[in-house]
């Protein structure tokens, strides 16, 4: 097994009481640019000509190994280890340079700042879940950089429509959808358990860049 599954199928469980055959874990590599999603939100949503796609991320040459975590600890509401707030995803690379604990949303402005807050617990709990346990804090302490993300797209940038070939009004109401005028990063800085993190809200189509 590779690393994260011994730490998330084996060790980690087992150190939270955890007897559960079975476990099993979601998680795949990315390299150059890719993109992320939450399925839940997009099936109740489907705006027409929307991507259902939330957080765009560069790795800028790094092997980045990304975790459905909160698939993953839904195994788990039955025990302590699954109660309490989690985040979506989990995301590190492969030289150990950083690790990430990300929230997606879809969310207006007006919106933004209660989502914020939310998805601030959801992503720093995450990390206390690894934090509270021996071998989840040394896997954690490893990394150089412990960050939590809000990846937040606005609906209201969403295509509603699919303009027709000709349709130049269309396709300029569609351009003017297009959330490009929203600020890239906006960036916090904390510190979870003792250990220092940075919080970062990234507005999609903007990319993360590792």
């Amino acid at each position: 097994m590779s690393e994260i599954e011994t730490l998330l199928k084996d060790k980690l469980p087992h150190a939270y009481g955890v007897a559960i055959l079975g476990i099993t874990l979601t998680y795949k590599e990315e390299t150059g640019v890719f993109e992320l999603g939450d399925k839940k939100p997009c099936l109740e949503c489907k705006k027409i000509g929307c991507n259902e796609k939330m957080m765009k991320v560069d790795s800028a040459d790094n092997i980045i190994t990304v975790v459905e975590y909160e698939d993953y600890l839904n195994q788990f509401k039955k025990q302590d280890y699954g109660k309490g707030r989690r985040c979506d995803y989990m995301m590190f690379d492969a030289n150990d340079h950083k690790v990430v604990f990300c929230d997606l949303g879809c969310y207006s402005e007006k919106y933004v700042e209660k989502k914020r807050n939310k998805t601030y617990l959801q992503t720093s709990d995450s990390l206390k879940r690894f934090l509270h346990k021996p071998c989840g804090k040394d896997f954690i302490d490893k990394f150089n950089e412990k960050v939590l993300i809000f990846g937040r797209r606005n609906p209201d940038g969403c295509t509603k429509s699919v303009p027709k070939r000709g349709d130049a009004q269309g396709n300029m109401l569609s351009f003017m959808m297009t959330p490009m005028n929203t600020s890239k990063h906006a960036v916090s800085k904390d510190v979870v358990e003792g250990v220092e993190v940075s919080f970062i809200i990234v507005n999609y189509p903007n990319s993360y860049v590792w």
